[in-house]
């Protein structure tokens, strides 16, 4: 049972004084025009000499016909109860009846009010036993001495609680309350004293059965007496109670993911061993790195070291020292490196250092100084263990793939050379004299046109980087440059054109990757011609986006459709 209803068997069921229950009726602009009767209780029924069945389910004006002045005030003051939430006293005149009345009105719910009726001048039992309440939203009713005492409880007491009305009367009240509530009751009783008026003060009295209900009290002080009026929000309290552990449970659980989470994120980019960043890190840092550094026109650095003769550390002195090599070498680097560094561990004794804002002349520096902290460190079981440095600068626009091979290839001469030592790839030594691209038979689509375009994009690249790397003038280059830039894009327009003929499902993706490539390559070009960019730049585009990138990754894709036709 809701509020309202244990509201409404009180009102109607267990008080002996006149109570009427309505709903409002609004017009069209929400202004309240009428309201109808829902329930009228015996008191009403005597005090107005009516009948409920010839009054509820109708309207206020089919039983008072009569519109005047009054009537329609009356109507107001109903509607701004019900909606509006208030709590009204009112002397109303019944000429119906002959008698002067008290009217007192408040809601229960939005649209929905319950209205008090007493003869003016006339005090019933119950006005005499509870003259201050007036206003109140009532509920359980009672009368207490300021020495903690009740003095007269109405019947909602027994209904609630249990008790009979002679079992409380004279009781102690605090003689119910829960023993870790008794604090706060008696601190309220001494509000009391100085405020005069408390409201919406909980504690738990104790039912006859032994359980507790929590009880919400209103008191106002009127001479000796306390006058105070309560409502049992029992269930109200036990939803919050519970609501409240749900969320905490809730915020728990959701830390506790948030914190798996973050773990998980720091397993998946992480090397277990050493606490560094791992290869699938290093891929992704390197990719924004670059993105970064050609936004900025920053130099980007990358130095790649690993540890020389590590298979003799395992073999000889076994894994578990070998691993403790490694975690000493990842502490030794990462403490002579900048925070704006990224050391990652990329394989089983190889490393990386990501190093942004950084030329080759100063990677190369920061290199050697690693490879002096690594020669002047002991390990206690393995000795001194020494490693091999490549070094390179990224050129402008260059794919992660080439420049790390140049690194790569740095370290390879290093460990060749002596070991223990570093070597730098400059831009110059990754210059070619010649290269040509030949066509391989498993890049053939089934497509006769795609294949011969294929092949003639091959032989301009092929042609357009011999002049790259030779003495031919700029002017030339230029020429077949454009040249090989509109055959391109003539050729990405046929390809889409059979691949919208032959069904292929991914024609919409391989379309917007042809329109990524057209955008870099004039990008590319036009760096070229403000001399941003240097011949190596058009290498790497040529082969690892156009040939490696697109025709033999992208294209292979398509050949089961182009080849059923």
């Amino acid at each position: 049972m809701n509020f309202t209803e244990l509201y409404f068997k009180t009102l109607f069921e267990g008080i002996p004084v006149a109570h009427s229950y309505q709903k409002i009726i609004l017009d069209a602009s929400g202004t309240p025009s009428d309201y109808e009767f829902i329930a009228i209780n015996q008191a009403m029924e005597n005090l107005f000499q009516i009948k409920a069945a010839d009054v509820v389910g109708k309207r206020f004006s089919e039983v008072y016909p009569v519109a005047n002045e009054k009537t329609t005030k009356w109507i107001k003051t109903v509607g701004d109860v019900a909606l509006y939430k208030n709590t009204i006293s009112e002397d109303i005149e019944d000429s119906l009846i002959q008698k002067r009345l008290r009217a007192t009105l408040f809601t229960l719910d939005k649209y929905y009010c319950v209205a008090r009726y007493v003869e003016k001048n006339v005090d019933n039992n119950q006005s005499e036993v509870f003259p201050q309440f007036s206003g109140f939203d009532l509920d359980m009713l009672c009368v207490g001495d300021m020495d903690g005492n009740f003095v007269k409880v109405n019947k909602e007491f027994e209904n609630v609680l249990g008790y009979a009305v002679e079992e409380l009367e004279g009781q102690k009240f605090i003689a119910l309350v829960h023993e870790e509530d008794i604090p706060a009751s008696l601190a309220c009783l001494q509000e009391l004293e100085s405020q005069n008026f408390v409201e919406s003060f909980v504690n738990r009295f104790r039912h006859k059965n032994g359980s507790y209900r929590y009880i919400e009290w209103r008191s106002r002080v009127n001479g000796k007496y306390v006058y105070s009026s309560a409502r049992d929000i029992t269930r109200r309290k036990i939803l919050e109670i519970k609501l409240k552990e749900t969320n905490e449970e809730l915020i728990d659980l959701t830390k506790k993911l948030q914190e798996a989470n973050e773990n998980l994120k720091t397993r998946v980019i992480t090397d277990e061993l050493t606490g560094l960043y791992n290869r699938h890190f290093f891929e992704q840092k390197v990719e924004e790195e670059m993105e970064r550094a050609d936004r900025s026109d920053e130099p980007l650095a990358l130095i790649i070291f690993d540890l020389d003769h590590f298979k003799q550390v395992n073999d000889t002195w076994g894994h578990p020292i070998g691993d403790e090599v490694l975690k000493k070498t990842a502490q030794v680097v990462g403490s002579q490196l900048r925070s704006s560094d990224v050391l990652c561990r990329i394989g089983g004794e190889e490393f990386a250092v990501i190093m942004p804002r950084t030329a080759l002349v100063s990677a190369t520096a920061v290199a050697e100084k690693l490879r002096e902290a690594l020669d002047a460190d002991l390990h206690p079981k393995a000795g001194k263990v020494t490693g091999s440095f490549g070094v390179a600068e990224r050129v402008k626009a260059e794919s992660p793939r080439r420049w790390f091979k140049r690194a790569d290839d740095a370290l390879y001469q290093a460990k060749n050379l002596s070991r223990n030592c570093v070597v730098a790839c400059s831009q110059a030594e990754r210059s070619i004299a010649t290269v040509r691209l030949e066509w391989h038979d498993e890049w053939a689509s089934g497509n006769r046109k795609i294949d011969e375009q294929h092949q003639e994009i091959l032989e301009r690249s092929s042609s357009l980087i011999t002049l790259l790397y030779s003495e031919t003038k700029h002017e030339k280059i230029l020429e077949q440059l454009e040249m090989l830039l509109r055959h391109v894009v003539h050729h990405f327009k046929t390809e889409e054109r059979i691949l919208a003929e032959v069904s292929y499902p991914d024609v919409e993706r391989h379309t917007k990757i042809h329109e990524t490539l057209v955008a870099k390559a004039l990008y590319l070009k036009d760096c070229y011609l403000k001399g941003e960019l240097q011949t190596a730049g058009f290498f790497s585009f040529l082969i690892d986006d156009v040939v490696l990138g697109h025709m033999v990754k992208e294209d292979v894709q398509f050949f089961r459709y182009t080849n059923k036709k």
